[in-house]
C-alpha cells in the first residue's frame, strides 16, 4: 500500500474583503486511485481572522481520521460558524481569535440544545468543534492559548456509555467457539495441502508428458486455471465459457475449487476469531492485518512479536506470543500467508500487503480485503453449523468486535493484574481497561478476593488467628511475601505460564488489586531488599530484557507502594531488618 499522502497547503495570505480570492480548500488524498476528500472552509470567509486557523487545525487533527468521522468533525465546524453569526448579529464581538473565549464555548453548547437536535448529535457537534479548537491551541499558542475549552458540556451521553454493558463471551461459550475455528482451519488446511499435492502431480505430469491439461482431472483442471487465470478462477457471467462454467460444476463448485487454491470470507472466519482472541485486537485492526505483522522476537526464543494498526492509536499495538503451538498466532498467519498467496496481484494495490485477503464476487479486482458485512453471514453459519448456543439456548449472534472485551475480561479474571491486561491491551490509561474489564460479575469476584485478602491480613502481621499458633519472628526468612519466588518468569513452568510470555505468577501481590499493605517493618524491609536487588540489576543486566521483565515492577515500588509509609519509625526499623534477610535469587544469572 503506497504511504498515506495528504495536502497541508493552504492559499496565499489574503485580505478577508477581497470576493474575487480562491477560497481555503482542505483536500485529504489517503486513498490513491479513489476521489480525493475535499472540504471548502469559503463558505466561512466572513470570519477573515478565523476561518483559514481552524482550516489548518481541521488538516492537522483530521489527517488519521476516517473519512466518515472527518464528515462529522466537518459538520460540527459548520453549526460553529453558524453560532458564530448568531452572536455576531446580535452584537458579541467574535471576529478575532481573542475574542473566543471559554464562556463562548459554553454558550455554544447551550446554543446545542434545541429539541430538533438529540443529545447524541449536541455532543457530536461539541466535541468535533472543541477537538479542532485543542489543535489550534497546540499549534497556534501565540494566537489561541488563552482559550481554555471547556469539557463534559453533556455529561448524560458519557454516563450513558459507561452504564451501557458490552456484549461479551463466557469462558465456556469462548472455548466452544475457539474448539470450532479450530476444527475449521484444520479441515481448510487439508483441503488446500491437498490441493496442493494434486497441482503438483498434474504439473509435473503434464511436464513429462508435454501434452495439455485434462480438465476432467482435478489436478489438471487446476493447472489449467493456475496458467490461465493466475491461480484464480475467473468472475463468471452470461455470456461466459459455458464449457468452464460446467467444469466446475463437475469438480464440486467454485468453493472446492477455492479451497484447493485460495480463500473466500468462508474459510477466512475461523483464522480471523482465533487471531482476535489471542491478540485482542479491535474487529476493524484485525482484518487490516498486513502481512508482515508477525516478526520473531530477538530477546526469547521460539516468541514472536505480532504488531497491527489502530485507527485512533498514535502508534502501534502489538502483542508478545509464542509459536509453538499450532494454534498460536504465529502458525495460522503463515497459513494465511500461503492461502492468500494466489490473491495479491488480483488485490488493489491498496490491499495487496493486506492478509485477510479473500475471493471476491461483482467487483472489478477478484481479490479484496474481506468485508464486514460478508463476515456476518458466514460467522451466523459457523454458529448453526456447530450449533454454539448463548446463555438463553438461543442461537449465539456473534461478532469479531465481542472478542477484544470477552478476551480481556477473561485475563482479567485469571491473573487479576489489571497493569497487564492494561499491556495487553496496548491501552494508554488503566481507566480504558477498567471499563472494558468491569460488569456485574467482575465486582462481585473482585469483592470476594478483597474480602480474603482482607482476611489474611491478621497472618500477614504474623498475629494469632483461630487455631493459628503465634511464631517468633525470625528475619532471616527468605523473602517471599512480596512473590519473588520465580527464577525464570519467562520458561512458562507455571501452570497457567506460556513459554515466552511472562508468567502471570511474577510478583503478583504487587499488582494484586486487593493487596494489602501493612504498616509494618518486616513488609517494607522484604520491599526495600526487593528494590535495591532490582536497582543493582538494572546496571548489570541487558537492559532490553530488565525493561520487559523486571522495570514495572521497580517503577511501582518506587512510586506506588514505598511512598505510602510515612511512619518514620517503621521505615527506621524496616531499613535496620534489610541487611539480615536471606539474600534473594541473582537476577543476572537467573
Amino acid at each position: 500500500m503506497s504511504p498515506r499522502r495528504k495536502s497541508y497547503s493552504v492559499a496565499e495570505t489574503v485580505v478577508g474583503s477581497d470576493p474575487d480570492v480562491d477560497p481555503v480548500v482542505v483536500r485529504f488524498d489517503d486513498r490513491p486511485g479513489r476521489p480525493p476528500q475535499v472540504f471548502d472552509f469559503g463558505e466561512f470567509a466572513d470570519f477573515p481572522n478565523l476561518y483559514r486557523n481552524v482550516a489548518a487545525a481541521f488538516n492537522r487533527h483530521c489527517g488519521a481520521l476516517k473519512r466518515t468521522t472527518r464528515n462529522g468533525h466537518f459538520r460540527g465546524i459548520h453549526q460553529f460558524f453558524a453560532f458564530l453569526r448568531e452572536q455576531r448579529s446580535s452584537g458579541a464581538r467574535v471576529d478575532m481569535p481573542g475574542e473566543l473565549r471559554t464562556e463562548t464555548l459554553q454558550a455554544y453548547a447551550a446554543w446545542l440544545q434545541r429539541p430538533t437536535l438529540t443529545i447524541h448529535t449536541q455532543a457530536g457537534y461539541y466535541g468535533a468543534t472543541i477537538r479542532v479548537l485543542g489543535e489550534l491551541r497546540r499549534f497556534r499558542p501565540s494566537l489561541f492559548d488563552h482559550l481554555v475549552v471547556p469539557r463534559r458540556q453533556f455529561p448524560g451521553v458519557g454516563l450513558a456509555r459507561a452504564t451501557r454493558s458490552t456484549r461479551k463471551l463466557d469462558r465456556q461459550r469462548l472455548e466452544a467457539l475457539r474448539h470450532a475455528a479450530w476444527r475449521e482451519v484444520q479441515a481448510i488446511w487439508s483441503d488446500f495441502s491437498r490441493g496442493q499435492m494434486l497441482l503438483a502431480e498434474a504439473r509435473k505430469r503434464l511436464d513429462a508428458e508435454q501434452r495439455p491439461p485434462n480438465l476432467r482431472d482435478l489436478g489438471e483442471f487446476l493447472v489449467y486455471v493456475e496458467r490461465e487465470f493466475g491461480g484464480v478462477l475467473p468472475r463468471f457471467h452470461r455470456g461466459h465459457d459455458q464449457r468452464l462454467i460446467e467444469l466446475v460444476k463437475r469438480h464440486g463448485g467454485t468453493l472446492v475449487i477455492a479451497r484447493c487454491l485460495y480463500t473466500t470470507p468462508e474459510t477466512l472466519a475461523p483464522f480471523l476469531i482465533l487471531i482476535g482472541a489471542d491478540t485482542f485486537a479491535n474487529s476493524d485492526a484485525l482484518r487490516a492485518f498486513r502481512r508482515d505483522c508477525v516478526r520473531p522476537y530477538p530477546l526469547f526464543e521460539g516468541s514472536y512479536l505480532v504488531r497491527w494498526d489502530k485507527g485512533r492509536s498514535s502508534g502501534q499495538q502489538q502483542r508478545q506470543l509464542s509459536g509453538a503451538a499450532p494454534s498460536s498466532v504465529p502458525r495460522l498467519v503463515e497459513r494465511l500467508l500461503a492461502l492468500t498467496q494466489r490473491l495479491v496481484p488480483h488485490a488493489h494495490p491498496d490491499e495487496q500487503d493486506r492478509l485477510f485477503l479473500c475471493r471476491v464476487r461483482k467487483k472489478r479486482h477478484r481479490a479484496s480485503l474481506v468485508e464486514n458485512t460478508v463476515l456476518k453471514e458466514t460467522l451466523r453459519k459457523l454458529m448453526r453449523r456447530w450449533d454454539i448456543r448463548d446463555a438463553n439456548g438461543r442461537l449465539l449472534q456473534f461478532n469479531l468486535a465481542m472478542l477484544r472485551p470477552s478476551g480481556l475480561t477473561l485475563l482479567y479474571r485469571q491473573r487479576r493484574d489489571l497493569i497487564g491486561v492494561s499491556r495487553a491491551a496496548g491501552h494508554s490509561s488503566l481507566a480504558v481497561t477498567v471499563r472494558y474489564v468491569l460488569d456485574p460479575e467482575t465486582e462481585r469476584d473482585n469483592d470476594l478476593f478483597i474480602a480474603r485478602r482482607q482476611s489474611e491480613l491478621p497472618r500477614i502481621n504474623g498475629k494469632r488467628t483461630g487455631g493459628d499458633v503465634e511464631r517468633p519472628a525470625t528475619p532471616e526468612q527468605p523473602a517471599q511475601g512480596v512473590g519473588f519466588a520465580c527464577a525464570e518468569p519467562m520458561e512458562g513452568r507455571s501452570p497457567r505460564a506460556r513459554p515466552g510470555e511472562l508468567c502471570p505468577e511474577w510478583l503478583w501481590p504487587l499488582t494484586d488489586p486487593g493487596l494489602v499493605i501493612p504498616n509494618d517493618a518486616r513488609f517494607l524491609a522484604r520491599l526495600l531488599q526487593l528494590q535495591r536487588h532490582l536497582r543493582a540489576a538494572r546496571h548489570e543486566m541487558r537492559a532490553d530484557r530488565f525493561n520487559l521483565v523486571y522495570l514495572p515492577l521497580l517503577e511501582l515500588i518506587d512510586e506506588e507502594i514505598v511512598p505510602r509509609f510515612t511512619d518514620a519509625d517503621v521505615v527506621e526499623d524496616a531499613e535496620a531488618l534489610v541487611d539480615v534477610l536471606a539474600p534473594l535469587p541473582d537476577l543476572v544469572t537467573a
